[in-house]
């Protein structure tokens, strides 16, 4: 071939190398559309986790944050503990995209964190009040757990109750309630307000009966977790022998053996007893009656609460009364905490228990209306809210403490209601709310529920 030749042919097959073939281009454009439809898939899931991460933290009245596990849950059950800062269980059943979990969870964090535990071998079939969690009193990492199985077959089926000492790592049997108990012994109620003090667990209870009678409480101690239970009490105090009935109690943390109780009678007023010998007698240190100020009427159904922070300080409050009462010098003398807001046409009852702050100050929650004809009224209707209030020390007036409008109008106060929480483990003191709000919101925690349960904290005002 001559040199003419050779270099047509080399340019021939040159020029060949560089045109692409159909089926290259083709397979070009398969992948643009490939990549543009992975970036487009990936920046819509980053997208996403934006906002519903962004949702998840704005989900709260300003100032709260959120703690509330995070995917879609139902029939979940939270217990907050009321002395060991950051820690609370959770168990219930966790929905994902690819299945759904009955489990328990652990934070010790306050939310921050929550770490899956081992199966728990109580009742957990998504029904209506089918298990209950419950965080007693300086019970540290000890809750129980209560089934409820009334709503089964029969009204009348028994209640196994679960204890753990390790925050949810393992669980043991105690007890199954019998039909004694049935109607009188609220179980879940009585073991919140339960104490642990001295390796014993101490806890108000309504004598076995076999009538429909409401027979007064009495205060009963356990030495193996509430298996079985011992009356503390070896004779009668002077009010119970004129018919007054116990109705509340609580540490006096000033001596080991000491205790405060609440009693009522048929009239309306509270009065308080002590006891230094373990409960085993009383002495009666006051007694409240109705006073002539609006909206502090002293009820009767209270309940009180005290702190190793502030030995000899009491919080209390009666049922239907709108006020809190607070002594500080274990119960001798009162301090009446009054609304600071119109109450002219207020109506409002106390869906859960007082709480005690480290640093003296009393808080407890209400559902209220403010009825037509109030000044504070900006309607004609009625509707109801929630709040908390608090009272200060050395101070005569209740403050709300704020959630904003949309959330008073829209929560409904689960049984667990708020928990003080001192503060400890790096982590401030803070109220705790559980809460249910409406499923408006339900979309950003990942559940499409007409109402989500929401668990929110802030720090102590």
């Amino acid at each position: 071939m001559d040199n003419t030749a050779r270099a047509s042919h080399s340019t021939s097959v040159s020029t060949g190398k560089r045109r692409p073939s159909l089926l290259a281009l083709v397979v070009i454009a398969i992948i643009v559309l490939l990549l543009a439809a992975l970036l487009a898939t990936v920046g819509l899931a980053v997208y996403t986790i934006i906002e519903i991460q962004t949702g998840y933290a704005n989900l709260t009245p300003p100032g709260w944050r959120n703690a509330t596990m995070r995917g879609s849950t139902s029939d979940m059950r939270y217990a907050i503990s009321q002395d060991d800062p950051g820690l609370m269980l959770a168990c219930g059943t966790l929905d994902t995209e690819f299945q759904s979990t009955n489990l328990c969870w652990r934070t010790v964090d306050g939310g921050a964190h929550w770490k899956s535990l081992n199966t728990a071998p109580f009742q957990q079939d998504n029904s209506d009040d089918s298990f209950a969690l419950v965080a007693p009193r300086d019970g540290n990492r000890t809750f129980f757990a209560v089934e409820d199985n009334k709503s089964a077959a029969s009204d009348y089926a028994s209640d196994p109750i679960w204890i753990t000492h390790d925050a949810g790592t393992s669980w043991r049997h105690v007890t199954t309630l019998a039909l004694d108990f049935v109607g009188v012994f609220d179980e879940d109620s009585e073991l919140s307000n339960a104490t642990y003090r001295n390796g014993r667990l101490y806890a108000l209870l309504a004598p076995r009966i076999e009538n429909f009678g409401t027979p007064h409480l009495y205060m009963a101690v356990s030495m193996n977790d509430g298996a079985t239970w011992t009356s503390t009490e070896r004779q009668l105090s002077a009010l119970e022998k004129q018919g007054w009935g116990v109705d509340n109690f609580a540490a006096d943390y000033r001596t080991p053996n000491s205790w405060f109780r609440m009693l009522e009678t048929t009239s309306p007023g509270v009065s308080f007893e002590h006891s230094t010998d373990d409960g085993r007698s009383w002495q009666t240190i006051s007694t409240l009656t109705t006073t002539p100020s609006v909206g502090a009427d002293i009820g009767s159904l209270g309940a009180m609460s005290t702190t190793p922070a502030r030995p000899g300080d009491i919080c209390a409050v009666m049922q239907g009364g709108l006020s809190i009462l607070a002594s500080a010098d274990g119960g001798h003398t009162w301090r009446l905490g009054l609304p600071t807001w119109d109450v002219s046409a207020w109506h409002g009852y106390r869906p859960t228990p007082v709480r005690i702050g480290s640093d003296g100050s009393c808080y407890t929650d209400v559902d209220y209306q403010i009825l037509p004809g109030s000044r504070d009224s900006a309607t004609s209707d009625a509707p109801y809210h929630y709040t908390v209030l608090q009272l200060k020390p050395g101070t005569t007036r209740m403050t709300r403490v704020p959630l904003g409008e949309e959330y008073e109008n829209a929560i409904g106060v689960d049984d667990t209601g708020f928990v003080y929480v001192p503060a400890g483990h790096g982590m401030s003191a803070r109220l705790v709310l559980h809460t249910e709000v409406s499923g408006v919101w339900g979309f950003l925690l990942g559940s499409d529920a007409s109402t989500v349960d929401l668990l929110i904290w802030r720090s102590a005002p």
